[in-house]
């Protein structure tokens, strides 16, 4: 009996056991199901506001229309790739004889870079370009989102930030159809330097801040001026005293007989910031070095202009206060041309009142949060304080006077870069992103702790959003891209007979527009009238004249393109003059632009002797000119002149072969003393062209010295090398009124020259070059390597 009960209690320990052990096991399993539960939930909420701005931006789908594209202004996409990267990557612009780019590399300007090469790759002009503006969109709103989860450590202040960001960023418009270029250049390409530098503040490393600086060479795409550079300044500078005034400055009310303010600074924090701050401007300065020599080059031209730009006060006349707190400060509202408004879309923002209301949202949620938040929240009063000061910034001009702005502004140099008032704005939608994505945050905070639940205060937040996208409607339902003056009409559609002309137009010859038009002209581009400005740069991949110069820099060669546009107009001898200044093609464009200064007569065009119609289009006609001088020529007669007037006489009225090696010299003989010198062709001679900015020449049979004639503007970076020596200065003079001439002493019999644009081809310029770009892959290399460590380690 004591045995059985032995056995018996014995059984039940042992199934105790088992019972705790798979109660255990239990235990276990239900708690690693509910810690994977957990991670996915965490996986989910991390990924979800990814997944919100990638659908919102989808919106750019409802921007184009059929085969359109998008084109405006200065902002012109590649619409030939070959025109483009040429464009790109040399100083000098076959335009209009031949001038320095004012325009830095476009390579650096996103939209521009991925358009171009999507296009190469095989993609239509549209689908190219539709997936380049949907990249940089989804990638700068979650750039600015991460930026502010940085900076609030709250995901909802920061998905509501960007999601405002996006919504308002093209209502910022200029006087064409759409701003793209303009959110792509002056702040989208801003974005990536402005979260390295928040990510070097939030980690306090080093190595961020550097990528930080380096980045900032993308500010040299957006325009031809400084202002992108200022912006993102001010940006980083303002973010980085917020992170003082949170960090490093200490304030606390303590009350004792009554409320007092206390100050306290912490030094460690403040000298990790002025430490980050000098690698950031040591990783600026490095990557821009190669920039910096360009600026150098053309200090002259670049300050010259600086000062001829003019301020278009009389836009100060149509800004409204009410249009900032729609993010819409441009004059485009009130102006337009051809008695119709450059905004199709205004009438919902100037009379219904459900958008009129709707503008004002954003500030009544700053406003209201104000009241909700407490009184030691710096985060919400801070930006708050910059979004309202900026938006000030842009009516201010019109309160203190047109004449009293324009004087501020030409007193200071920076400043001169915001010669209109609307480019404040840039700082309205940024600093108003954060202060609406925290505002929400806060309301919804405050509604949480009344209703202990989640379904009002969730219910209000997606009121807000919709609210905020409602507010932006023409983005998300593709009104923004509408041709203003045929509102029917999405986009512009491109003539693919641009593309066509190319094999017949030649590389080493002029090719001149007719008719003759001004900068900002009113191109036909969507079978229907469309503003695209001057987009030939992008679309001739050969040298060409149009007259029209841009904005910021005309061709020293201004007055001789207007003498031939009149001449080919009214006179009946433009023969000589067409073969003398090397212009091979003539390409007339059908009906495609309006405001035409000098109407080209077409049937007198085709009767001209030295005319042959080389090609017939829809949109474009091509006649080649028989018997032109060659742009590299040489010559050993000097003909002196008086003015251009009397050299072109004196051309107009020479046969074209005993004009083949002359050189006319305007002004006093004596200055150059080259009558002095006793000139001899050579035998024979032979060049090529290896790019706008490198010419080769061969000479054989030399017998003594002779004139090198170059036709592209006179400029004195262009340089000849004779056998790698360079020819002295005082022998590099203005030919044929305009262009560079040498005097060419040979060294032997048969030799070779050179011709080289020293700001390019420099060897400083490539120096500098290599040495920046040498600075970004030793980053890549060092962020690589250390990601393939920890890789290793994890």
């Amino acid at each position: 009996m004591r045995y059985l009960k032995l056995v018996f209690m014995n059984n039940l320990i042992s199934k105790s056991s088992l019972f705790q052990y798979m109660t255990y096991k239990s235990n276990i399993v239900h708690g690693a199901i509910m810690l994977k539960n957990k991670a996915l939930q965490i996986k989910v909420k991390n990924i979800l506001p990814y997944a919100i701005l990638m659908l919102l931006n989808l919106r750019v789908l409802a921007w184009y229309e059929g085969d359109h594209i998008i084109t405006s202004g200065d902002f012109r996409i590649p619409l030939n790739p070959n025109a483009y990267f040429k464009n790109t990557l040399y100083l000098w612009n076959e335009i209009d004889f031949g001038m320095p780019s004012i325009y830095m590399p476009r390579l650096l300007d996103p939209i521009s870079l991925f358009t171009a090469i999507f296009n190469t790759m095989g993609l239509s002009l549209t689908y190219s370009e539709i997936l380049a503006v949907y990249i940089i969109e989804t990638l700068a709103s979650i750039f600015m989102y991460k930026i502010l989860l940085m900076l609030l450590n709250n995901t909802l202040a920061a998905l509501i930030g960007a999601i405002f960001f996006i919504s308002n960023i093209y209502m910022i418009n200029d006087r064409e159809a759409t701003a793209i270029g303009l959110f792509s250049s002056n702040l989208a390409v801003l974005l990536p330097s402005v979260y390295f530098f928040v990510k070097g503040i939030n980690r306090n490393k080093l190595g961020y801040y550097l990528l930080s600086g380096f980045l900032t060479i993308l500010a040299s795409a957006a325009y031809p001026n400084y202002r992108p550079y200022v912006i993102l300044i001010g940006l980083n500078i303002s973010l980085l005293l917020f992170v003082f005034l949170n960090e490093a400055l200490i304030i606390e009310y303590r009350k004792r007989n009554e409320e007092v303010l206390y100050f306290k600074l912490r030094l460690q924090p403040l000298k990790d910031m002025f430490r980050g701050l000098g690698i950031y401007i040591i990783g600026a300065l490095t990557s821009a070095l190669w920039i910096i020599d360009l600026t150098i080059s053309n200090i002259d031209l670049y300050l010259s202009l600086h000062k001829e730009t003019s301020i278009p006060t009389f836009i100060l006349e149509n800004v409204y206060a009410s249009d900032t707190l729609r993010l819409i400060a441009r004059w485009g509202f009130y102006s337009g041309a051809f008695n119709r408004p450059y905004i199709p879309y205004r009438e919902l923002y100037l009379k219904d009142p459900m958008f009129i209301i709707l503008s004002y949202i954003p500030l009544l949620i700053i406003l209201l949060s104000l009241i909700l938040s407490k009184r030691t929240d710096i985060h919400l009063r801070y930006f708050a304080l910059l979004y309202l000061t900026s938006l000030a910034l842009i009516v201010i001009p019109k309160l203190i006077g047109e004449d009293v702005y324009a004087s501020i502004l030409k007193s200071s140099f920076i400043l001169g870069a915001f010669r209109e008032p609307f480019n404040y704005i840039h700082f309205s939608v940024f600093y108003g992103s954060i202060a609406v994505g925290i505002g929400v945050s806060i309301i919804y905070e405050y509604l949480l702790k009344i209703t202990k639940n989640h379904v009002l205060p969730l219910t209000i937040v997606c009121l807000i959003v919709l609210t905020i996208i409602s507010s932006a409607a023409p983005l998300y339902t593709g009104s923004v891209t509408k041709n203003w003056l045929r509102p029917s009409t999405k986009g512009t559609w491109f003539p693919q007979e641009y593309l066509l002309i190319q094999k017949v137009i030649p590389g080493n010859y002029w090719s001149l527009l007719l008719p003759e038009r001004g900068i900002y002209q009113v191109f036909n581009f969507s079978k229907a009238p469309f503003a695209v400005g001057n987009p030939h740069p992008l679309i001739f991949s050969k040298p060409y004249i149009s007259g029209t110069g841009t904005e910021y820099i005309r061709s020293m060669s201004t007055e001789l393109i207007r003498k031939l546009y009149e001449k080919i107009a009214r006179s009946e001898k433009y023969c000589n003059l067409l073969a003398f200044f090397s212009i091979k093609m003539l390409i007339y464009e059908n009906k495609l632009i309006f405001d035409i200064k000098e109407d080209i007569d077409k049937y007198k065009l085709e009767k001209t002797y030295c005319i042959e119609d080389k090609m017939n289009l829809r949109v474009l006609s091509v006649y080649e000119v028989k018997e032109v001088l060659d742009i590299v020529r040489f010559a050993d007669t000097v003909i002196y002149v008086k003015d251009l007037d009397d050299m072109l006489a004196n051309i107009e009225n020479t046969p074209i072969e005993a004009l083949r090696h002359v050189v006319f010299l305007i002004g006093n003989k004596e200055d150059l003393k080259i009558h002095y010198i006793k000139l001899h062709l050579p035998d024979h001679v032979s060049w090529s062209k290896k790019s706008p900015t490198d010419y080769t020449i061969e000479v054989k049979g030399a017998h003594g010295p002779f004139l090198l004639i170059l036709l592209t503007n006179y400029d004195k970076s262009w340089s000849a090398f004779i056998e790698e020596s360079r020819v002295p200065d005082r022998y590099h003079f203005v030919a044929n009124g305009f262009f560079n001439g040498w005097i060419i002493i040979p060294p032997k019999n048969s030799f070779k020259i050179m011709l080289k644009y020293n700001a390019q081809e420099g060897i400083v310029y490539v120096l500098l070059t290599t040495i920046s770009t040498m600075f970004l892959v030793s980053l890549i290399i060092l962020k690589v390597s250390k990601l393939t460590e920890k890789t290793k380690h994890g």
